[in-house]
């Protein structure tokens, strides 16, 4: 805790006028007379309150770790200017006219829309500090398409829903040198848009409709495991540990599958489950039971046309599971 050293003034209120007398004090209302006497009950109520809200103030600042001493006025500037005021604070947002190189200042705002009435072929923002978000909202006008063209200093920004008369916005975060980096897509009414993957840059469509789940390709849907229009296809009797197999379908299918060890204590086993687009390679889900009896059983998803196996037996001092369930979804 901080601490200070000003102090209220007449803390007992005493010999001074009530709020009501104050009201209609004529020194208040006009000020001391020239050579006047300042009759003790107002100068009191008058010293009471000025003091009384500087003695607040610094004692808030105190409870707040801050050290507000009269000692030297140079220090305690410099400790009041932790407050902070609009002055210090970018505002909300500014509607900025369209140009084809428009101009933001972040030390004033935290955010600038503006109506693209054609292609912005470059822009500038400055003034951003350290840890600033920065919001950007593009609006098409009633033609549509209009591009934007990000500088330098702006990493990740997503081109504008191109549809007419489309809202985007986009949020960056400000490093210390100034830099802007998106901290999410641009948002529009039609979903998420210039979702950066890495060099991919991902249109992604709209809410998913009710029962579906969004594909690896990021624009289309297929039923959702457990929701109607997805039909289990229990193939225990087809399948088996250490066999590769291959998804055929055009779309991803869901495998579980899972085995016991009826051995006991000191006995373990494992089941590890393997994908990949030329040979069942990269090792996906791994699950084991020690000390058994017991079970072990993975679920893993398997790309269109890509190839699949579940061994056991994966390391030393195992043994072999016995298949108990093997399913896999078809959508």
């Amino acid at each position: 805790m901080g601490s200070t050293n000003f102090l209220p003034f007449n803390p007992s209120q005493a010999n001074q006028e009530s709020d009501s007398a104050y009201l209609v004090d004529a020194t208040r209302t006009g000020g001391a007379g020239v050579d006047a006497l300042w009759p003790s009950p107002s100068a009191n109520k008058t010293l009471y309150q000025v003091a009384g809200g500087v003695y607040a103030l610094m004692q808030m600042m105190a409870n707040k770790g801050f050290t507000t001493l009269d000692a030297n006025l140079a220090t305690l500037t410099a400790v009041m200017a932790n407050l902070l005021t609009t002055a210090d604070v970018p505002i909300g947002l500014q509607s900025v006219p369209w140009t084809s190189t428009p101009v933001f200042n972040a030390a004033k705002y935290g955010g600038f829309q503006v109506t693209l009435s054609g292609a912005s072929t470059a822009f500038t923002i400055s003034g951003q500090t350290p840890g600033q978000l920065v919001g950007l909202i593009w609006v098409q006008d009633g033609t549509g398409g209009r591009t934007v063209t990000f500088p330098a200093n702006v990493r990740g920004g997503a081109q504008p829903d191109s549809a007419a008369g489309a809202l985007s916005c986009q949020l960056f975060k400000a490093d210390a040198a100034g830099n802007l980096d998106a901290v999410g897509p641009a948002v529009s009414v039609n979903g998420l848009t210039g979702l950066a993957v890495n060099a991919l840059t991902l249109t992604v469509a709209g809410a998913a409709p009710s029962g579906k789940v969004l594909t690896g390709n990021g624009t289309s849907y297929v039923p959702a495991p457990g929701i109607s229009g997805v039909t289990p296809s229990f193939v225990t009797g087809s399948r088996a540990f250490g066999t590769q197999y291959q998804n055929t379908d055009a779309t991803p299918r869901t495998v579980s599958v899972y085995g016991s060890l009826n051995l006991g204590v000191g006995h373990n086993a494992s089941a590890v489950a393997y994908i990949g687009s030329g040979s069942a390679s990269n090792p996906v889900a791994a699950n084991s039971v020690t000390n058994g009896p017991g079970y072990a059983g993975v679920t893993f998803i398997v790309p269109p046309g890509w190839y699949y196996e579940v061994q056991t037996d994966v390391g030393t001092d195992t043994n072999p599971l016995t298949l108990v369930a093997w399913t896999e979804w078809g959508y």
